[in-house]
C-alpha cells in the first residue's frame, strides 16, 4: 500500500485509489465514496482509478487524517 511519508516538517503525499482511502479511514468502500459525495465539490473531479496528491490533501484536511495513516 503506498505511504503518505512525513520528513524533516513537510508531508509528502502520494495518489491513492477509492479503496486505499476507504481502508486508511477503516470503512467500507460504499461508505467511503457516500462520504466523499458530500465534499466532492471541494475536492474536485477524480480523473482514472486515483485521487491525486492534491485532492488527496483536500480529502485530509476536510475528513481529518486517517488514524492508520503511515509515516515514515
Amino acid at each position: 500500500m503506498k505511504q503518505i511519508v512525513k520528513q524533516t516538517g513537510s508531508t509528502f503525499i502520494k495518489p491513492f485509489t477509492a479503496s486505499e482511502l476507504a481502508r486508511l479511514y477503516d470503512m467500507s468502500l460504499e461508505d467511503f465514496k457516500a462520504s466523499i459525495q458530500k465534499i466532492k465539490k471541494s475536492i474536485g473531479r477524480k480523473y482514472g482509478d486515483y485521487y491525486s496528491s492534491d485532492q488527496v490533501r483536500k480529502i485530509c484536511k476536510l475528513r481529518g487524517y486517517p488514524i492508520s495513516l503511515s509515516f515514515g
